[in-house]
């Protein structure tokens, strides 16, 4: 069972308020005109946008019931259909029969991927399936030095949302776990959901893991996968990344000549099995 089929229920209400990089990717998926490639779809959230701007997209991802979500929704879009594909399958090695102009990674998806070795792989795998000017385009957040120090195991509070279907109340705890030598966030999220009276109807146990990356460790591994930087913005506004900004919106193309790392950088990127 992939980690991820457990969300596909309550993933849209519990991210209802991530809207900030909507406009932002339906944009560029407008400036790249299509074909476009998603990895990491999920349940559609910024699939379905960009497909409702009359663009073709194949959205990606492992998590058969997050598709499932998908679909349902897509269903209840009437037009969208012949704009979108989806398909059940892995970013590091999934083959499509075609190019794209635009391949996107919303929303940390790309910190998935717990190795650098499969990291790499996928950035690999994304650069065979672009046309020659076409672009890679992905955010992850930036590392906060005082969370990751922080292992304490008391829940935090992150944020409060409202079910709209319900409209019970969403109250969102942080239980996260840091292993700082592998650079690996063991996400706990606890969903306590409060009756219109306040009372405690639910309480829902969600588990994940992340690989946090650093801003120099990324941009070396993009040299080392042959991609060229065109931007990385620290926000969804397009403004340039500053040591206020958290998130890192990294947009990239492939490298036209590119010569293969030596064999001591190969090595190098193959250690984080183990790192």
């Amino acid at each position: 069972m992939n980690v991820f089929d457990g969300w596909s229920d309550i993933y849209d209400k519990v991210y209802a308020w991530k809207s900030d990089d909507i406009q932002f990717y339906v944009d560029q998926a407008r400036i790249s005109g299509g074909p476009i490639l998603e990895l990491g779809c999920g349940t559609g959230r910024i699939t379905i946008p960009i497909a409702m701007s009359g663009l073709e997209i194949i959205g990606l991802d492992s998590s058969g019931k997050m598709l499932e979500t998908a679909k349902t929704k897509i269903s209840k879009t009437p037009g969208i259909e012949k704009n979108i594909e989806l398909i059940d399958g892995d970013m590091t090695t999934f083959s499509i029969d075609r190019q794209f102009s635009l391949i996107i990674i919303p929303f940390n998806g790309f910190l998935s991927l717990l190795t650098i070795a499969d990291q790499r792989r996928c950035l690999e795998n994304i650069k065979a399936h672009l046309i020659p000017d076409g672009r890679l385009i992905f955010d992850v957040f930036v590392p906060d030095l005082d969370t990751l120090t922080d292992n304490t195991r008391t829940a935090v509070h992150s944020w409060d949302t409202l079910d709209i279907g319900t409209g019970n109340k969403l109250v969102i705890w942080d239980q996260s776990r840091f292993d700082n030598y592998n650079q690996i966030m063991n996400v706990r999220m606890i969903i306590e959901e409060l009756g219109q009276n306040g009372f405690l109807l639910n309480k829902i146990y969600r588990d994940f893991q992340l690989r946090y990356s650093h801003r120099f460790e990324l941009q070396y591994l993009m040299e080392l996968t042959g991609y060229n930087m065109l931007e990385l913005y620290g926000n969804f506004s397009n403004q340039p990344i500053d040591s206020e900004s958290t998130e890192m919106v990294w947009m990239l193309s492939p490298c036209l000549l590119y010569t293969s790392p030596s064999p001591r950088d190969r090595g190098w990127a193959r250690m984080p099995s183990s790192a």
